[in-house]
């Protein structure tokens, strides 16, 4: 054999087992992002921080379904989609602004994690001079969870002195009214449900909980039910609406 055949077949096992190689450690990226998937994400939760409700905390309790590239792909949709049928600053939008800071602040990228963090806090600020707002409605518990996100995002740039101080002015959990410990359960159970954490089971008691606080609010009624119909369609699609999903659509629409 030649020496000329000699490299060829040599260059090519050497190409071949690059390429195998390269496979072998896709699928053990892939295997290894599915079972980090399968755990409680592992956020670092500053001290004075641990009292609050807020995203970094959220995330922290619960078991992810998605990494955070497929959760930002999947807000950015859901802000898309929002532009064209929800022109007010609802639920679904403070949610998904304040999932996105998260999200970028986990992957490192502070200054979009900012950014989006700054458009909820011009929201906030658009939103005070009206009336009969989601956020007029809702004041305490929006103020708690940005105020909280806020702090978050010092700490994580080493502001410390400035997380603890802004923290001094976020209302208490224990000192909030129905209507704002309400509003904290919604957003909780909006952000599990916007991300698509696996936790469908805590989504409904949080929604149902914040329903008890709030019986006459269409708002939950209404998420309560999209709720219910998810479960029923991912369950049996082809299972009659049950009753109690029937009776929230009509006292939505009553």
């Amino acid at each position: 054999m030649s020496d000329k055949s000699e490299h060829d077949e040599e260059s090519t096992s050497n190409v071949l087992h690059t390429m195998l190689d390269k496979i072998s450690l896709s699928s053990d990226c892939d295997f290894y992002r599915k079972q980090q998937l399968k755990t409680k994400t592992i956020i670092k939760i500053p001290d004075w921080l641990k009292e609050l409700e807020y995203p970094f905390l959220w995330c922290s309790q619960e078991k992810r379904s998605l990494g955070c590239e497929q959760v930002i792909e999947r807000c950015n949709d859901r802000v898309k989609e929002m532009e064209q049928e929800e022109p007010d600053h609802s639920l679904t939008w403070f949610v998904t602004f304040l999932t996105l800071s998260m999200e970028h602040c986990i992957l490192g990228d502070m200054e979009t994690s900012w950014t989006y963090l700054k458009k909820v806090e011009s929201a906030v600020e658009e939103e005070s001079s009206k009336h009969d707002s989601f956020y007029q409605n809702y004041q305490m518990s929006i103020d708690h969870v940005v105020v909280s996100t806020k702090a978050h995002l010092l700490a994580e740039t080493g502001e410390e002195e400035s997380s603890q101080q802004i923290v001094q002015k976020i209302n208490p959990i224990q000192t909030m009214t129905g209507k704002g410990k309400a509003g904290l359960f919604a957003m909780k159970s909006r952000f599990y449900h916007v991300s698509m954490y696996d936790a469908e089971s805590i989504t409904e008691e949080l929604m149902r909980k914040a329903f008890t606080m709030e019986p006459d609010s269409a708002e939950w009624m209404f998420n309560l039910a999209k709720i219910l119909r998810v479960k029923r369609r991912k369950d049996d699609p082809t299972k009659e609406i049950p009753k109690e999903e029937v009776k929230l659509m009509e006292q939505v629409v009553a």
